[in-house]
């Protein structure tokens, strides 16, 4: 990759990333295959890179950039980005903010506490990802039809939300920490891989077809704390016995 190709640009409250290419030469956006950004990004910069480099950007570092939130289609139409270095900053990563079929790799930082509706969906070379201790919420259709293989929900979550793993036929094993209260509905129908599952004591209510369509899954046991299945949340699982505790 040529210094052309590999760029690193330093952005102020009033320098533009735009502006800050063509400080570093660069008149065409489209040319850049790897970003690395430090400073203030704003939503303009987001845009730029959306308009710009949309179908050519590769690789995105902004571990030293100062952002609290990716906003919503931040990078949605961008089908060449592979990888991902989100700052320390960051709290939000916003609706449809990733949903980039190439992205291969990505790292959250430890300050996200919200993966927004979306975020990840259709990311179907994303096979895993580490969902840090500091996240409360992951969003409706987060992670659906991506690539992911295996997922741990960390402590701090109390909720999946519906259709958050949906359609992830790669998907064979989901560890679900005890502080998960509510599975949504259909959060991971159609992991028609899955085969691993265990549901903690903590959860209260598992949602309509929350793992319908699994076909492959096991034994499954239901704690007691259990109060409300709904309907059609095992549909057609592959389980030979489903008992509760």
């Amino acid at each position: 990759m040529t210094k052309k190709n590999n760029i690193t640009v330093i952005l102020s409250p009033d320098l533009r990333l735009k502006q800050a290419l063509k400080n570093a030469g660069i008149e065409d956006p489209a040319t850049v295959k790897k970003l690395t950004v430090a400073g203030t990004i704003t939503s303009d910069d987001w845009f730029y890179i959306r308009l710009g480099m949309g179908e050519t950007l590769q690789e995105l570092d902004m571990g030293g950039a100062s952002v609290t939130e990716i906003g919503s289609i931040a990078f949605g139409i961008n089908q060449a980005l592979k990888s991902v270095i989100l700052p320390d900053t960051l709290e939000i990563i916003g609706s449809n903010a990733f949903r980039c079929t190439a992205l291969t790799s990505i790292t959250i930082s430890a300050s996200v506490v919200e993966i927004g509706d979306w975020a990840f969906a259709d990311c179907r070379k994303l096979t895993s990802i580490t969902i840090p201790d500091s996240v409360v919420k992951i969003g409706r259709k987060a992670f659906a039809g991506s690539g992911l293989t295996s997922v741990v929900i960390p402590d701090s979550v109390a909720e999946i939300g519906a259709v958050a793993f949906g359609g992830c036929s790669n998907l064979t094993s989901v560890v679900i920490s005890g502080s998960v209260t509510e599975i949504r509905e259909s959060a991971f129908e159609y992991c028609k891989n899955l085969k691993y599952v265990i549901i903690p004591d903590s959860v209260v209510k598992i949602g309509k077809c929350a793992f319908a369509h699994c076909y492959d899954l096991g034994d499954i046991t239901i704690p007691a704390s259990t109060v409300e299945i709904e309907k059609y949340a095992f549909h057609k699982c592959g389980y030979n016995n489903l008992k509760k505790s």
